[in-house]
């Protein structure tokens, strides 16, 4: 038996670095070792071989001392705090727990349609209500300037029902590329709603009447509960379903958004669904989620399931791996800190977790089957029944072993996910009830799966060539799959990328998937720019008739992306604060005869020491491939040690003067030093080592004679220019299990004799 792992890559090691290792951690195997003593479930193996990867808050957030959330994800609702749900004191309410959540690190969705529409009467202050919209611009202008758990912005879904007259205004809300920039936006539709736009209906935008003397106390966001008890509504507009429904498309086609969340599908298909209601999605739309209640995910990484010998699917390990994915999420319920009193309450309740997958096409390259085709969708059927059955069964036995969720209830058997397990699993779940209310969700899986080196989620590979750009930097991300091709023996047709497939074929996974899951499956469906609106409304209907519960949809060009086949043209304006970086950086010991580009590629880095203290590493690079380091600049409000940096401008002196670099120079331009703060001291020194093209390896080595305790902002430096040091460069070592000599590969110590790996 023999699978196959991806090399670690620079675009591995990066994403590790900067978002989830903590402390002095190093590498992978130092975070596995964190979560395995944080937990009571026997996870080191599938950890470390990236057959089950957590979801992004639990491994940086699990067995450290930060406040950070271990759930990605949240959905709140307006609350009653004096005045009823649609009320100022409520809003404000609401915004305090999104910046809090935000703050640790968790992402947050919201239905809007409980506020009142723009214009309509504020007797209190005898004025006019701005409306839902302008709400949602104020929190996501506020939000905005939240960084998520000290490593990302906030991440937001901002959702409005098809009823609420300001739903126009909401769907054309970007038009302006310049608002709400933090948050996805999806309508929220009923089966009703679709009803109409299939028969070309009248359509009513209706909102209940603020006079009614029961508004403030029962008015819960819910039209048709408000109409079932016969109580006011006032009518706004009546308008074509029709064109509403072409109004949403028209602009998806344009912008990539809004997308679509089919809400009372998600609740007639909730197990849970005579206990709790839901309101609306994650941000990226995998999970509809009730008030209070998060996103608990975690993936199953499928490469690692498929004998490379045989060919076979290992269906006895991914078994095993799916029992403990199970308990781990399980377990993450009890450990999580809590910061909302009501999200504990509700997770105890329901215990929700979201087992999803990753992978899935490099799963089908190393199938030898291609994306897209009859044979993946059959594939996928059987892999996913297998998931979902052993997911169900091991939820049983956790229920028989620890009791089953407080809320379980016997109508919950009659949900259409359980009857359909086998007839064994459906056995036990009657007997024993079920552990946990929510199972199965396929998660987007984007930095997790870099981290992996796979495919993210249920998404065919976008390219197996391309330039990235996130907050990372810019650079060229090269699949792992094609030069080994030979190697493994696949076929060139195996190797689909998005762009290959119609849109109905992203759709049919898609439903292939959510046979399976209980909740939802995040993915996009990619089209080409020469789609037409057409093609875009044929789609939406398609998705909605295939049993989707949701839809998001991206034409190539119709807004900027972080993934792309071809480099574009940077702004003026950004070109200009980079040249105004790097001369504060420095630029002034540029020497005349090295070559440094006009626009030079930079990548940022975000790292913390042992105190939680932040440090921003801007590295600039000489070529295109990010392969040059030529400049580092450090922003940062920390402290350094004056001891410190007079240590490295004395061993870097003498290092550049051993190259042959002009003493007298190196004075002059040390001297240019004195009053800059210490850390300026030693990012100039660097810099102007790295311009003189003194080898990489020779500064790491020097900063490794710097004691790490001594200065974590030199340990880190180190880490980060080791990255850069050029594949087979002698490391000076000897192997610790062979004695060969050590070289660097990929950044990091290896013996070509033995295949020993310090990162591995």
């Amino acid at each position: 038996m023999k699978v196959v792992k991806p090399k670690w890559n620079k675009e591995r090691k990066n994403v590790l670095n900067d978002r989830y290792l903590y402390d002095n951690e190093k590498n992978w195997d130092e975070l596995v070792e964190r979560i395995a003593k944080n937990v009571q479930v026997d996870c080191k193996n599938i950890l470390k071989e990236f057959k089950f990867v957590p979801a992004g808050r639990i491994l940086a957030g699990l067995g450290t001392d930060t406040v950070k959330t271990f759930f990605n994800c949240y959905v709140l609702a307006f609350e009653d705090v004096g005045d009823g749900i649609d009320s100022r004191s409520a809003i404000m309410d609401l915004f305090t727990r999104v910046f809090e959540i935000s703050a640790r690190g968790g992402g947050v969705g919201i239905n809007w349609s409980p506020l009142r529409p723009k214009g309509s009467d504020i007797k209190k202050v005898r004025g006019e209500s701005s409306g839902s919209v302008s709400w949602m611009e104020a929190l996501d202008a506020l939000a905005g300037r939240i960084s998520q758990g000290g490593s990302r912005r906030g991440a937001y879904m901002f959702g409005l029902e098809t009823w609420h007259p300001d739903i126009e205004r909401f769907i054309t809300i970007k038009k302006d590329r310049e608002k709400i920039q933090n948050a996805n936006l999806s309508v929220f539709v009923s089966d009703e709603f679709m009803k109409a736009v299939k028969n070309d209906e009248e359509w009513d935008l209706v909102f209940p009447e603020l006079s009614f003397e029961k508004y403030d106390k029962e008015w819960n966001g819910d039209i048709r509960e408000w109409q079932e008890k016969d109580y006011p509504i006032k009518h706004y507009k009546t308008v074509d379903a029709r064109q509403l429904f072409n109004l949403i498309t028209d602009y998806t086609h344009d912008n990539g958004e809004p997308g679509l969340v089919f809400l009372e599908r998600y609740n007639k298909t909730n197990i849970a669904n005579q206990d709790e209601k839901i309101i609306a999605t994650n941000p990226c739309g995998e999970q509809g989620l009730s008030a209070n209640s998060v996103c608990n995910l975690g993936s199953i990484n499928l490469t690692q399931f498929i004998d490379i010998e045989t060919g076979e699917i290992l269906f006895d390990n991914l078994r095993e791996t799916v029992h403990t994915g199970v308990e781990f999420l399980d377990e993450i319920i009890d450990v999580n800190p809590y910061y909302l009193d009501k999200a504990r309450e509700h997770q105890y309740r329901f215990r929700k977790i979201g087992l999803g997958i990753l992978g899935l096409a490099d799963f089908l390259i190393l199938k030898n089957i291609k994306y897209g085709s009859p044979e993946s969708y059959k594939l996928m059927s059987k892999v996913m029944a297998f998931i979902q059955n052993e997911t169900f069964r091991k939820s049983a036995l956790l229920a028989k072993e620890k009791g089953a969720a407080p809320v379980w209830d016997e109508y919950m058997l009659d949900n259409q996910y359980i009857q359909q397990l086998d007839a064994n699993v459906r056995s036990l779940v009657k007997k024993h009830g079920l552990r946990n209310t929510r199972l199965l969700t396929v998660a987007p899986t984007g930095s997790t799966g870099i981290l992996a080196g796979v495919s993210s989620g249920i998404e065919p590979n976008f390219a197996f060539e391309l330039m990235r750009e996130d907050r990372l930097g810019e650079r060229k991300v090269i699949h792992w799959l094609p030069e080994r091709k030979e190697e493994l023996g696949l076929p060139d047709d195996v190797f689909v990328e998005a762009s290959d497939l119609t849109s109905k074929q992203h759709v049919d996974m898609q439903a292939t998937i959510q046979k399976y899951v209980d909740s939802s499956i995040s993915k996009t469906i990619n089209a080409p720019n020469k789609a037409t609106k057409e093609d875009t409304r044929e789609v939406y209907l398609y998705a909605y008739e295939k049993g989707c519960k949701g839809i998001t949809y991206y034409r190539d060009g119709s807004r900027q992306g972080v993934l792309r086949k071809q480099e574009k043209e940077k702004k003026k304006e950004e070109v200009s604060e980079l040249e105004k970086m790097f001369k504060k950086a420095g630029n002034s010991v540029i020497p005349h005869d090295v070559n440094i580009p006009k626009e030079p590629p930079v990548q940022l880095y975000k790292r913390r020491d042992n105190h939680s203290r932040k440090w921003y590493f801007f590295i600039a690079f000489a070529d295109r491939d990010y392969q040059r380091p030529f400049a580092l600049f450090i922003k940062t409000n920390n402290y350094a040690s004056g001891d410190v940096a007079d240590w490295i401008i004395s061993k870097m002196e003498r290092l550049m003067a051993a190259e042959g670099i002009d003493e007298e120079l190196i004075d002059e331009q040390v001297k240019k030093y004195s009053g800059q703060s210490n850390v300026d001291k030693i990012a100039r020194t660097i810099s102007m080592s790295l311009r003189h093209n003194i080898p990489i390896k020779d500064i790491v080595d020097l900063l490794d004679r710097c004691d790490a305790d001594f200065s974590s902002l030199v340990f880190h430096i180190k880490k980060l220019l080791e990255m850069f040091i050029p594949d087979g460069t002698e490391a000076g070592e000897r192997c610790p299990e062979c004695d060969g000599q050590l070289v660097y590969q990929e950044g990091c110590k290896f013996c070509p004799s033995c295949n020993w790996s310090k990162c591995d």
